[in-house]
């Protein structure tokens, strides 16, 4: 008669934890907005948000992933509820990088291009180069772009490549009319600035500000999805998903015109 081989109830419960997982929708859904991720789910969508969150990527949405979301939810001005939703997830997928391993660790150099590209750190560019590959009604701007970023430690390609998306490459009614050259807003809509070059420098500091909204972000895709978050009540149709991807690939295009 065969034996029996003794089960531990340690490692009863252990299974009894591993069954009560059920399955997560699929990434694309979850991207979307039609469904969630959260606490108690596995699949290989939860491997994608562990991966993007620098976890453990055992597939399992437990804990540990939940205090990881809402560190990242908290760090990017989101909602923190630890559900990984279509704002959270389109964070994730436009450049977010996990933090320091430990607190008061410099972040790690994140280089890349995109959504990834990092937005701190000055980038010497020819004024001249600059010039040249700006529109007619936006070249007398290139000393205001570099003057700006010089001063706030930013990539001026990220600053113009911000401003030619938010007017329509410089032939929006508030940059014609309010002299807005970056998009910048309140409740009542643009802001009117006595000259496009104020404009530029008001979002220049605000982006590099120690205590601003922006303090956390290091990445178009991290600014993104605080300037322009999916969902937003003035976003119904969920068209501020296009801006990290425009912005990434327009400085993209400017880092190769200007080499």
């Amino acid at each position: 008669m065969p034996q029996v081989q003794p089960v531990s109830s340690s490692s009863r419960r252990s299974r009894a934890a591993s069954s009560a997982y059920r399955d997560a929708p699929v990434l694309e859904d979850v991207l979307a907005g039609r469904a969630s991720l959260r606490r108690g789910m596995e699949g290989p969508a939860v491997t994608w948000v562990q991966r993007k969150l620098g976890v453990e990527a055992d597939g399992k949405f437990g804990p540990a992933t939940e205090q990881a979301v809402r560190a990242m939810q908290r760090r990017s001005g989101l909602a923190v509820d630890g559900i990984v939703g279509r704002q959270t997830s389109n964070r994730l997928e436009d450049g977010f990088r996990p933090g320091p391993a430990r607190p008061g660790q410099p972040p790690p150099s994140t280089p890349g291009s995109g959504t990834a590209r990092p937005i701190r750190g000055f980038v010497d560019v020819s004024e001249g180069q600059l010039r040249d590959v700006l529109p007619p009604q936006a070249k007398h701007l290139a000393p205001a772009f570099l003057e700006a970023a010089r001063t706030h430690d930013l990539d001026p390609r990220v600053l113009v490549a911000i401003s030619k998306f938010e007017t329509g490459n410089w032939t929006s009614a508030a940059f014609r009319n309010k002299n807005n050259a970056m998009g910048v807003s309140n409740a009542r809509g643009p802001i009117a600035f006595a000259r496009a070059e104020d404009s530029i420098e008001r979002m220049a500091r605000v982006l590099a500000s120690p205590r601003g909204p922006y303090r956390n972000a290091t990445t178009i895709g991290q600014v993104g999805a605080i300037y322009a978050p999916v969902g937003a009540s003035n976003d119904p149709n969920g068209t501020n998903g296009y801006w990290p991807r425009s912005v990434g690939r327009l400085t993209d295009e400017l880092a190769r015109q200007l080499s």
